[in-house]
């Protein structure tokens, strides 16, 4: 790992300082260093990764959506981890710890159209390895599996969507150690600091547009306290859950300030339950072994097998807050848990799983943690693109709970925008900032439930 530059050792100039070294910003460093890129600058405001969206999530990665765009973004992704090898450094190769279980997506008979819908578009999109299940099919394959309502057929699960490969779960914290290692080894530099904001020319392509000439950057660690400005021909936003506060930041103090669009990302606060599951052998109870897919209910609550054990009892498991307790954050002191998130697991979580997986009304909650979402409050999609009045500024924002699986497709699209004026592996060209400040926007609209 790189350790904080000091303050007489940094360039003064860079071609491209990226904004943010988690999941995107990493990604973008890599993909820009092994295209021959020099001159590049990741800024981190903690490199131990604590409070990272990515180090937090429960980093899932599936290809089962309805758009084109997410299909492929995570076909790469698929791709990326199973080919360790691109980020070796002096034969040492990271192991991410890539579990091909599988998604399974359930779906009631209300729902059963748009799996079929999405499928159809899996198909069309390379993704051929998913496949629908008629009820007695996800009997027969998920004996653990309750497809059955006693109180209400209409709740009964009639449709289910999984996959034979390149969908599971896998260890965040390698692939952006492996990331970051890389770009690194590829002459990329890391520093440690907090950007406080930006100086302008108003030389951009259009009157109405501003160039970033610069960033103050405060330094922490070894030399915390000292500011340096450092200048750079393309920034890049990877900012995560603060995204659009880095914007504010970049634009603010300036003639420009009051001219530069918002970018509508919030963070948002998601808790992940640690459980185990003993149910007593009389009651002849199947557990869900540990091959079981990420399985997603009708509800949008989900759960996955977590561990190692051919054995395993112990589970993960989740679900998005109603939309009236699921306020905006506003620093990382938003996640300590609080009663009302175990309320959410007491109240909602359990009850509907134990309904779904009989075993699992014995479940015993061992633990939890939070993380952010960068919740894209127009869509919930990727904002992949140049910002319409800072000129050389690069978003890669609002993943909204599937941005460390696109990761690897997202910092490959940086690269192509900052080297080719366009992302053209994936034509990613819908997911650009101008939905956003058009008239009427225009969004961009998963059928598939946004989770993990």
């Amino acid at each position: 790992m790189a350790t904080t530059i000091g303050k007489n050792m940094l360039p003064k100039a860079y071609q491209t300082i990226i904004i943010g070294g988690g999941s995107m910003g990493s990604s973008a460093a890599v993909h820009l260093a092994l295209t021959g890129a020099k001159n590049i600058c990741v800024v981190e405001k903690d490199p131990s990764y604590r409070f990272a969206s990515s180090s937090l999530s429960a980093s899932g990665l599936r290809q089962q959506f309805s758009l084109k765009e997410n299909i492929q973004m995570s076909i790469y992704g698929a791709n990326f981890l199973q080919n360790p090898s691109l980020l070796a450094v002096n034969d040492d190769v990271p192991d991410y710890q890539f579990f091909q279980n599988g998604y399974l997506m359930l779906s009631q008979a209300h729902g059963q159209q748009v799996l079929q819908e999405s499928y159809q578009e899996q198909q069309r999109s390379g993704a051929t390895w998913t496949q629908l299940l008629n009820q007695q099919e996800l009997q027969t394959r998920f004996p653990w599996l309750n497809v059955h309502d006693m109180e209400n057929s209409a709740s009964d699960v009639v449709l289910g969507s999984t996959s034979r490969s390149n969908e599971g779960y896998f260890d965040p914290w390698s692939l952006v150690s492996a990331m970051k290692r890389k770009a690194v080894s590829l002459g990329v530099d890391y520093i440690h600091g907090n950007v406080l904001g930006g100086k302008f020319t108003g030389d951009g392509p259009t009157p109405t547009t501003y160039n970033i000439d610069s960033v103050d950057v405060e330094l922490k660690g070894g030399v915390g306290g000292s500011v340096v400005t450092l200048k750079a021909d393309k920034f890049v936003n990877a900012a995560g859950p603060w995204a659009s506060k880095l914007v504010e930041s970049l634009s603010g103090g300036n003639a420009a300030g009051a001219a530069v669009a918002h970018v509508p990302v919030e963070a948002r606060k998601r808790v992940v339950f640690v459980v185990d599951c003993q149910p007593p052998k009389s009651s002849n109870l199947l557990v869900p072994p540990r091959a079981t897919p990420l399985t997603v209910d009708p509800s949008g609550i989900w759960f996955r097998p977590e561990g190692q054990s051919p054995n395993c009892s112990q589970f993960i498991m989740g679900v998005s807050p109603p939309a009236d307790k699921d306020p905006e954050c506003h620093s990382d002191a938003a996640l300590t848990l609080q009663e009302d998130d175990y309320s959410l697991f007491n109240d909602h979580v359990w009850p509907c799983l134990a309904s779904r997986v009989p075993a699992f009304e014995y479940l015993k909650i061992k633990s939890a943690w939070a993380g952010f979402y960068e919740y894209n409050t127009l869509d919930q999609n990727a904002i992949i693109g140049y910002h319409s009045e800072l000129s050389n500024l690069v978003l890669c924002n609002g993943f909204s709970g599937h941005g460390v699986q696109q990761a690897p497709a997202a910092g490959r699209a940086v690269s192509e925008l900052i080297l080719e004026g366009k992302s053209t592996s994936i034509d990613l060209s819908r997911f650009g900032f101008d939905r956003i400040v058009s008239a009427p926007q225009r969004p961009i609209l998963e059928s598939e439930v946004a989770i993990v």
